[in-house]
This record gives structure tokens, sequence and C-alpha cells, in this order.
């Protein structure tokens, strides 16, 4: 037996030196754009299953050899050819193949007639040191689902979006390359940076962790992977990584979260001019139940408290509470950023309370009593103009990154990050005692015909307590007084809850007086001509007062049934 020569592949030689340097990402998909260096994922492991009766032994063989650092690894028994494609898939399996295993530097076969007899593998750590990195990785890892793996009532799907926005909030992504472990959950978990394979490992890692089954999905066209993920044996598309684009405190989407094929190419969303248009990656998830689901309006990460999910939904500013059941808006967030029009809250918890940030200030929400009390205001806020984009508890403090903009993404954008001790007496446990009480009214003017009655049902109260924290007092709770509604004028209502009471005033308008005379005559139809025409402005109660058709609209047909009324040719105007 003549032994032809050692091939040491040590994947340079195989190009999979399927060392991270290769499969590295110079831009993977950031900031609306999808252009990126990442190269192919690699080889697939199943063409083994050619040579060998049961390649899951096969595999389960050689990893367990690689995790004792076995440095020679005798495979004669198999018969493998010295075929590119085949040790070249066994090297990248090793090397990149296997979602926890990070610390293969490289692989070299030993041949013998033509035959793979042995493998020669290079390890990047010692044995001490890599268990000690696997032992990090797994602290992170029980940290981020032990509360997931307990609360037994949540759905797989529930499972999966938080561990998708925990996975957000612990990594950021690697956009200057500088991090060895990138591609790796260490580099995920540990080190907090990674590219997109380096999320995708560690999603499936995590998921493995609560028994939900994901795989990882790529596609050379887009240099990127991202994950199929099994909700109840259905698969579904989910890129953690263009989830967590940006990089701000406490700032998770869910654009990409449990998709079907269809609308993750398609794409819709906020960061995004496409979808992940290509051609070349698995197709398999074709469901479109969570397509357009109400996670998608959230840009904040979900939060398990108490057993119970809470979530800001950024376009309605509410904070809610969630379960398989339905939602329940819980608070309504009354604060705007600047001139912009989109709500910039985050959530967050210290797993014992929540926590979300205003445009001004970090706010402690008690979930049962629904009170919110500031906490904390950097002082930028005030000194430099800045508002909080970004906001997250982490280890004991608060961190909140504060801008001028809301187009922080901009590279020229001004960005700072602000953290503060969080010391639990900022809230305090001092007995509650409402101050005073305000009507919260969507309207800026309440008014009705004579004869009617209003609607509470979108008002609420604003409850001021003595240590500066408020509540939202729906209309179930509090008592709204009579008032009389049998002639037109301004009458005065009052609001009582829990001994307090506070009123206002409400507008009672005859049904036709458009001019507000009190009275029904021409003049009324002259004012809606006269309006129509655009020669005169009313006001809302006059134009309720108009309406006299059922249209909702101020017409000539409005003034035309005013002057049959008058007539006598109508009996009644509404």
């Amino acid at each position: 037996m003549k032994v032809k020569g050692i091939i040491a592949l040590l994947l340079a030689l195989v190009t999979v030196m399927v060392c991270p340097a290769q499969i590295s990402a110079a831009e993977d998909a950031v900031h609306r754009t999808k252009d990126s260096a990442l190269a192919s994922v690699g080889y697939d492991i199943g063409i083994v299953e050619e040579y060998v009766e049961d390649i899951d032994a096969f595999k389960e063989y050689i990893v367990s050899e690689v995790m004792a650092f076995n440095e020679d690894i005798f495979i004669g028994d198999y018969n493998l050819p010295m075929e590119e494609d085949l040790y070249t898939a066994i090297a990248y399996y090793l090397c990149k193949g296997i979602t926890d295993v990070f610390h293969v530097g490289s692989v070299g076969f030993t041949i013998i007639d033509d035959k793979l007899t042995q493998m020669n593998v290079q390890y990047l750590y010692t044995k001490e040191e890599a268990d000690k990195m696997y032992a990090q990785c797994e602290a992170v890892a029980k940290e981020l689902t032990e509360d997931i793996i307990a609360a037994e009532h949540l759905t797989e799907a529930e499972k999966a979006l938080l561990l998708h926005d925990r996975l957000a909030l612990v990594c950021n992504y690697d956009k200057k390359l500088e991090h060895n472990n990138k591609f790796d959950i260490y580099g995920a978990l540990v080190e907090g940076y990674a590219v997109c394979e380096g999320y995708t490992n560690a999603y499936i890692y995590l998921l493995e962790k609560v028994g939900i089954r994901s795989e990882v999905c790529s596609s050379d066209e887009l240099k990127h992977s991202w994950n199929i993920v099994y909700i109840d044996d259905v698969p579904y598309h989910v890129d953690v990584t263009w989830d967590d684009v940006i990089g701000l405190a406490g700032e998770v989407y869910h654009d990409n979260f449990l998709l079907s094929t269809e609308a993750l190419y398609n794409g819709d969303s906020e960061l995004f001019e496409n979808g992940h248009t290509a051609s070349d990656y698995n197709t398999s998830p074709q469901d479109t139940t969570y397509d357009n689901y109400f996670w998608r309006r959230s840009y904040s990460p979900f939060q398990l408290l108490h057993g119970e999910l809470y979530y800001i939904d950024s376009t309605r500013c509410t904070i809610n509470k969630y379960s398989a059941e339905g939602n329940e808006e819980l608070y309504r967030m009354r604060t705007r950023w600047n001139k912009y029009w989109n709500l910039y809250g985050r959530l967050s918890t210290d797993g014992e309370d929540l926590f979300y940030n205003t445009n001004r200030s970090v706010v402690h929400f008690d979930e049962e009593m629904l009170i919110a009390t500031d906490v904390f205001t950097p002082e930028e806020v005030d000194s430099a103009g800045m508002e909080i984009y970004g906001f997250e508890y982490k280890d004991g403090r608060f961190i909140c990154d504060l801008s001028a903009t809301n187009n922080y993404f901009n590279n020229d954008a001004v960005v700072i990050r602000v953290d503060k001790l969080y010391e639990k007496e900022n809230v305090g446990d001092i007995i509650l005692v409402p101050s005073s009480i305000k009507l919260i009214s969507p309207f800026e003017v309440i008014y009705c015909p004579v004869g009617s009655s209003i609607n509470p049902e979108h008002m609420q109260l604003e409850v001021n307590y003595n240590n500066g924290s408020q509540k939202l007092v729906t209309s179930e709770d509090f008592t709204l007084g009579e008032f009389d509604s049998s002639s037109s004028g301004t009458k005065s209502v009052s609001i009582t809850w829990e001994g307090f009471t506070t009123s206002f005033d409400v507008h009672v308008y005859v049904q036709g007086d458009a001019n507000g005379d009190g009275k029904i005559s021409v003049a009324d139809a002259t004012t809606i001509q006269k309006y129509v025409a655009s020669i005169i402005e009313l006001n809302d109660i006059q134009k309720a007062a108009g309406e006299v058709t059922g249209d909702n609209r101020l017409t000539v047909g409005d003034a035309t049934k005013i002057q049959k009324y008058i007539a006598g040719i109508v009996q009644e105007l509404v």
C-alpha cells in the first residue's frame, strides 16, 4: 500500500478556508441598501450520504472528535473517495456548518490510495480557552431563555418573537468588520457584534433552547443569510439582521419576522427599498398568516414580565398587553418628537418593572395601576435641545441615545449616548395620593344638538399624583354629570372620579341653526350658501348645526333642505 501524499487543505487551499475571513461582509444590508460582499454560505454535508449508510452517525462521530479537541481524526473505515466536493463539504461543515461550534480553524486530509483516511484538524483556541468561551455562550443563552422556558403558556410564535427581539438587543451589526468572531454565536452573544451569519447561527442556537426548529437560509445573489423557523411545523422566514440595522438602544423592527416567501421577496419595510429579491434561496415558507401581523407596528422589543407580554404600538402610541386571545390597550403615550409624528418610544424592563421613554424622559410604568412616573431626564434634553430616540435598561443602568433629528441613521447626524445608574428609590415606595384630574379629549370643542347627549367613549381623565406620576382613566371608571340639553347654549358638565371633580363645556346647538343665533331662518340657508361659495368660514359647531341631510358634508343641499323646512315642505330637518 503506497501513501500517495498528505494534502494539508488548510481550507485556504480548498478556499473554503472556511475560516471567518472568507465569509466576510463589508456592508450586509445596512441602511436602505442590500449591497454586500458576503461570500457564498457554503457546501452541503449531505453529499456524504452517497458514501455512508448513516450520515447522522458520521456527523456525530466527527463532531464528538472535534469537541474532544483531537487533532487527528481517523475516517478510513468510511471508505470516502478523494473528491474535492466531498472533502470540501466535510471541511466546511466542521469549520462553519455547525451552529454552536466555532473553535475549528482548518481541516486537512491524509489520502491513502485515493481514499480519505484521516482528518487533520487545527484549532483556533486551546481546549481551556474554548471551554470558557462556550460556557460564556451558555450563560448568555440561559439569561435570554430562562424565563421563556418557565412561561409554559407561551406559543412557539411568542417564544420566537421574544428571542428575535432579545438577540437584536444583545447583538450589534459589525459594520466595520472589526471582530474575529463576527460569524459565530460567541461574537453575537458574548462580544455583541456579528454579521448576518453570526445573527443566523445565534438565533438557531437560542431557538433550540426553547424547542423550536430552525435552519439557515442563504442567498449567493444577496450575499446574505437568515433563518427559516418552524412554528408548529410550518416554515417562515426570519431575518434578525435586517430588523436590527440602526443600532440605537432598544430599537427593534419586526418587518422580517415570520414571513412567507412572497412577503420576504417583495418587502415592505421601513428601512429597505426592496425585499429579499433573489432567485437562489429556499422558498418553502408559503404560509401568509403573519405577513401583516400587528407586531409590524412596533419598533420596540416585546417584553415578558411576570408571565405577561407587553409592547409598544408605535403607530397608535400605546402600551399594550398581548396574549393569544388578543391585545389590551393599557396606556396612551401623549408625546411627540419635535415636529415628527413618529413615535420613538422604546419599552424595556429590569425584570421587575417596565420602563419606556418619551422624547424627554425615562418613565417608570406600573402595568397594574397604569401609572407613569418620570424617573430620569438627560441634561442634554434641555441644555442641547436633544431628544431621546433610543432607550434601554441594561445591567442596572438606563441607556439613552439622543439626537436633535429623527434622521439619526444619517452618517452626518449627531447621536450621543447617555447612561444613568438606576436607583430604585427614584420610583420609591411612597403612598400615592391623587392631587388633581384633567379631562383629555380628542376633540378641541365638545358639542351636541339640542335634546341629545354626549358619548364619553373617547374621553380620558389624566390623574396627577403627589409624586409627579400620572395615570389615564377611561370612561368606564369615571362618572359624567347630567346637563340640560333642551335648549341651545354653552353648558357645564361635571366629571367625577374617586371624590375628585372637574368640568368641561359642552356647546348645545339647534340643528339647522348654521349662523348660531338660536333659531332657524332663511339666514341659516344663506350662511351655508356663502360658506359653500368660500365667501365666509364657519366653525365646527356651525358646520355640525348646518348639516341636515345626513351625508356628513355641508353643501347647497343642506341650505335647500332648511329652506324647504321653513316653507313647510318638509316637517323635520333630521
